[in-house]
């Protein structure tokens, strides 16, 4: 009984597609204010929805898609091995289109997936430990925490000698002055930075600052706060759980503005000091005091860690770390979805290449006879290439497409300027690669040409 030829997949299926694609572009582009028709929990729900409609239509979407492209190549290529190809692919066995279609799923998932990823990556909490554990500087504290009585006091000699460990970079006297918040109309409060324009570079970048000038910090933290009038201001000490009466000090100086974009691209999302007062102020000393505890700066990289907290055992002193517990969750998070990616990836292009080959061990009767007729080998090799690559590439290039899409709207839904276009095209990339070997591997499938021994078998 001769069966006729496959059913030609619906165009239609595409629409769901359509409108899914649809919904996540306005969520995009689509901006949520007080006067907007549809609030935040709306948008939430139409991104939701957009995500759950393009996922759900990426494999009802595969198989119409793929009979387009062979469509195209059949009626506009004149090269015989794309030819064969398209007239193959037109009658695809569904099953085929099956597995394609289920690896698409798949890297549509893993790409959206990515989205999340970068919105834990673009928090302040990961943020700060990651560029300083990448590029430095990390911050440390040794000694006494200003809200704990007692405790072992780091003495200077024992300062000095840190200092000296590999990889430091300043260790500073941590005195707890600050500047008091007040309802004044001046929003410049907070730590007070006792030390030299050269450590101040370590942690803030002020253009205009010059030694022995006490200063307001105009804008330290990237707020529009009005730019004072006058750097005259008044600093006490943060005396912690104690009961004694906390001493203050008027300060004379000028107003120095923050460069707000270089501090922010050198330490990021960092906290910066209110103002700087040069360590020989009058009347500075005796509201300071013996310091009890210090700052510790240093370099990037977790060996310099080692080294800190191996020295001040030695000491007997106690050091806390900069906190690396957000970068590691985070990161954990990362190794995981690549682990599942490779996983996914290498499964579904294995179980493309096994129905491959199947398919072409079923097609050796119809390539002895192509042969036969004098198709040269290189042409069918071509071709049978091609029905493996053309697919494959097809629904991936869609699937990351509109996982990308996906991690957008998501993304710009939580208000988060980055996105992971370096990692979708390394996925990309590998998929590609990936298509490739398995479209050449699927060419074993063919045999090893026309022989006596295939003709008489097939």
């Amino acid at each position: 009984m001769r069966r006729g030829a496959p059913r030609r997949p619906s165009l239609w299926r595409l629409l769901p597609l359509a409108v899914g694609a649809g919904v996540l572009t306005w969520v995009i582009h689509y901006q949520v204010s007080d006067t907007s028709a549809v609030g935040a929990a709306g948008v939430a729900k139409a991104l939701l929805a957009g995500i759950a409609i393009t996922g759900l239509s990426v494999p009802i979407a595969v198989p119409p898609t793929g009979r387009a492209v062979a469509d195209l190549g059949a009626r506009w290529s004149p090269s015989p091995a794309i030819q064969l190809a398209a007239r193959t692919l037109q009658t695809t066995p569904t099953a085929t289109a099956r597995v394609i279609a289920g690896l698409a799923v798949s890297s549509f998932l893993v790409t959206g997936a990515l989205g999340v990823l970068t919105a834990f990556e673009s928090v302040g909490q990961y943020r700060r430990p990651a560029h300083a554990i990448e590029h430095g500087p990390q911050h440390h504290h040794l000694g006494d925490n200003p809200w704990e009585v007692g405790g072992p006091t780091p003495t200077p000699e024992q300062a000095a000698a840190i200092r000296d460990v590999d990889g430091v970079l300043d260790v500073h006297p941590d005195y707890s002055i600050w500047i008091a918040c007040k309802d004044d109309g001046i929003d410049i409060c907070g730590e007070v930075f006792v030390g030299s324009c050269a450590q101040l570079a370590l942690r803030v970048v002020v253009p205009d600052c010059r030694d022995g000038i006490a200063a307001l910090l105009s804008n330290p933290d990237g707020q529009a706060a009005p730019r004072p009038a006058s750097g005259n201001f008044e600093i006490t000490r943060d005396l912690g759980n104690t009961q004694q009466a906390a001493a203050t000090l008027a300060i004379k100086g000028a107003v120095w503005d923050v460069d707000i974009a270089a501090t922010q691209e050198i330490f990021p999302d960092d906290t910066h000091p209110a103002a700087i007062v040069p360590p020989d102020y009058p009347g500075l000393a005796s509201l300071a005091g013996e310091p009890t505890a210090y700052e510790i700066l240093s370099g990037p990289g977790f060996a310099v860690r080692d080294r800190l907290t191996a020295t001040t055992q030695r000491m007997g002193l106690g050091i806390n770390l900069q906190p690396m517990e957000d970068y590691d969750v985070v990161n954990g998070y990362a190794v995981l979805l690549w682990t599942l990616a490779a996983i996914v990836l290498g499964i579904g292009l294995t179980s493309v290449l096994l129905t491959a080959i199947d398919h072409a061990v079923e097609r050796r009767r119809q390539v002895a006879a192509q042969r036969a007729l004098g198709v040269p080998g290189r042409i069918l090799r071509l071709s049978q290439a091609l029905q493996v690559l053309v697919p494959l590439v097809v629904g991936q290039l869609a699937a990351i497409a509109l996982g990308y899409l996906a991690l957008s709207a998501y993304l710009g839904y939580d208000r988060s300027s980055q996105r992971p276009t370096g990692a979708v095209v390394a996925m990309l990339l590998a998929s590609l690669v990936g298509a490739a070997i398995v479209a050449g591997i699927s060419v074993l499938g063919l045999g090893r040409g026309l022989t006596p021994q295939l003709l008489r078998r097939e």
